[in-house]
């Protein structure tokens, strides 16, 4: 099936043929169905946000081997590092930061990369935290499906301070049913409570 997609970095939002869709995390977001923060103040959680577009940056001038590490960020030596040990365990990342879009369930969303690992092929999602949750698994079926890759065992990435790092498998097969559930009543929600779509288009979500 032919279609268009576009996004638009500036108000984070994902078109399919010209229609605003949500975003994977949108859609997760707004089901309840991702971690609650509202116990960490917002500076923080600007600060980690910022954190973490950086060090993907940085994985991302790693796999094209245009790092300048003389001017890396301090903060930001020990998750390099720590990728820096993933690659040389085995890990290849085949592509990264991956637009993927479903035009028929009308969702979209941001892949952080598709690559090799000791086991196979993998989609992964990077995060630079060491708190886990079951909504990546969400997340990540998600993409997985978009994108078409049925085969494709699903990990999230956590790169630590420290220079080390973990891989989380993620395999429930009602990750996918729970996404769809979850899509169907964003659209919902767009259709029948006011302001809900039109507070979305205001705005999006990148992932």
């Amino acid at each position: 099936m032919d279609y268009d997609i576009t996004y638009d970095d500036a108000t984070h939002l994902y078109r399919i043929n010209g229609e605003v869709v949500p975003s994977v995390t949108a859609v997760i977001r707004a089901a309840g169905l991702g971690p609650d923060y509202s116990t960490i103040d917002f500076s923080t959680l600007n600060h980690a946000a910022d954190r973490g577009t950086k060090v993907h940056l940085a994985t991302e001038l790693i796999d094209e081997d245009e790092l300048n590490r003389d001017s890396l960020d301090p903060e930001l030596a020990g998750y390099v590092a720590a990728y820096d040990q993933l690659l040389a365990d085995g890990f290849k990342r085949l592509r990264s930061e991956q637009i993927v879009a479903d035009p028929v369930r009308r969702y979209a969303g941001r892949m952080d990369g598709n690559g090799t690992w000791l086991f196979g092929d993998i989609i992964v999602d990077i995060k630079c935290t060491t708190l886990t949750h079951p909504s990546t698994g969400i997340q990540l079926a998600a993409y997985q499906a978009a994108a078409n890759m049925p085969k494709h065992k699903r990990y999230a990435i956590h790169l630590y301070s420290d220079g080390k790092y973990r891989l989380i498998k993620y395999d429930s097969r009602d990750d996918l049913k729970i996404f769809y559930s979850a899509l169907q009543l964003w659209w919902w929600k767009a259709k029948n409570q006011e302001g809900f779509y039109d507070n979305y288009c205001t705005g999006g979500s990148r992932h």
